[in-house]
Parts: structure tokens; sequence; C-alpha cells
């Protein structure tokens, strides 16, 4: 038979517990195993990969990293928001690569997915990320860290490993911005899309110490502008 006392320090952990809730809502939400977001990933447009998963309750963002299949996966795409799909833009079409999400609740990483493997798309219309000169290879243009062009894009090492920081002025004229880049200048593998901070952009998971080639893509209500000069930074 219960006794008074135990019966005492029952009732109070459990109106510890419940306070607990109330005061700590996101408790309420046992960790989700990586297995429950069913993450997917399919061929898209060229150049393309569509990647799917199922949204949880005690998920408010997430971050993406990959890279070539079978290979580390230095890239990435931060803060992509509340969503349940996201579309990886301007890979190599043909090409297999794989992907990890990892979802995040206030800020904090709760969990990685297993890797997934998908083929990025060949048809269908890609942005071109170059003029190509058709009577003769077009020069590799002087590339700077910046400021250069219309928006002043400029690239900096980032404050911390494997990042750079990308800034560029204010534009009303432009609604969101594409970033393209990668390790060779004129040819961008990797991207992050839809950049709704008009002055600047964290680019994380990089290699530490490479060096990385950037343009900037405007667009306005869903139609893409011309794009930016390029800029160059090191990773730090």
């Amino acid at each position: 038979m219960m006794t008074r006392n135990s019966l005492y320090k029952l009732v109070v952990k459990i109106t510890l517990f419940i306070g607990s809730l109330l005061i700590f809502p996101q408790l309420a939400f046992a960790q989700v195993s990586p297995d429950a977001y069913m993450f997917k990933a399919m061929p898209g447009n060229s150049g393309e990969v569509n990647l799917m998963w199922m949204k949880q309750a005690n998920t408010d963002n997430y971050d993406l990293v990959f890279g070539e299949a079978g290979q580390p996966l230095t890239f990435g795409a931060q803060d992509i928001g509340n969503v349940d799909s996201y579309v990886v833009r301007f890979l190599q079409p043909g090409k297999a690569y794989d992907f990890v999400l990892r979802p995040k609740m206030s800020g904090q990483t709760l969990t990685m997915t297993d890797r997934v493997k998908a083929m990025a798309g060949t048809k269908g219309a890609v942005k071109p990320v170059a003029k190509v000169a058709v009577a003769a290879p077009a020069p590799v243009p002087a590339v700077s860290s910046g400021p250069v062009g219309k928006y002043s894009l400029s690239a900096k090492q980032g404050d911390n490993r494997g990042e750079v920081k990308l800034s560029w002025s204010r534009d009303t004229s432009v609604d969101t911005f594409d970033v393209v880049y990668g390790t060779s200048p004129d040819k961008f593998t990797f991207g992050a899309q839809d950049i709704s901070d008009m002055s600047g952009f964290t680019v994380k998971a990089l290699t530490p110490g490479v060096t990385y080639y950037f343009m900037l893509l405007p667009q306005k209500s869903g139609a893409p502008l011309d794009w930016t000069d390029q800029v160059k930074a090191a990773s730090r």
C-alpha cells in the first residue's frame, strides 16, 4: 500500500513534469528518429535534385549538406525554413550526389538523417552560369574579392571554419537572390536559392582553406535577372 509520504512524492513529480511542459513546450515532443522524416531524393530538371521529407512537430528549420556520391559532404544550404521539400540546383547533370538532412529546433540541430542518393536531372532547361564564346574559348576573367558590379558583391573569409561571407548592396527592384559557387571560375556546381536577406549570406560547410568563386542571380517576381560578376574568397 502506498504511504502518505510516497504519494506526496509522486504528486510532486507529476506536478513538476506538467510544469516543465508548460514552461518548455518543446520538451513535450519526444526525440524523433531520423527515419521518421522519410527523407527522399529524386532527379529534377537539368542539374537539379528534388528533396522531400515529412515535417515533424518538434522541428522548425532545416539544414542540408551534400556532395558527390561517396565523397565527403562539403557543400550545404542552411536555414531553409520549416518546409517539407527543397530543390538543389546548379549540380552537374547526370552526376550522382549524396544528401543529408539536419532537422533543427530553436537553432539547435536535433539529428541527422542517413544519406540519400540521386542523380542530378538531365532534361529541361537550366539557367546558364556564363556566356560561352562561339569561335574560341572565352578567356577566364580576372576575379577579385570585390566589391564588383551593380550590387557591389564582395566575398571574404567567414567567422567559422568552412565559411565564406558574401555581402552586397540592397536593391528595391529585386525580391530574392540565388547564389551559385564552385572551386573554379565559371564552373559553378553548387548553390543556394531564394535568399531573403537582401544584403548578405554566409556560405557554410565548405572545405577549409579552399578558394571558392561566387555569383549572384537576382530575381524579381520569380523571374531571373542578369548574373553578377564573380568574386572569390578562401574559406576559413
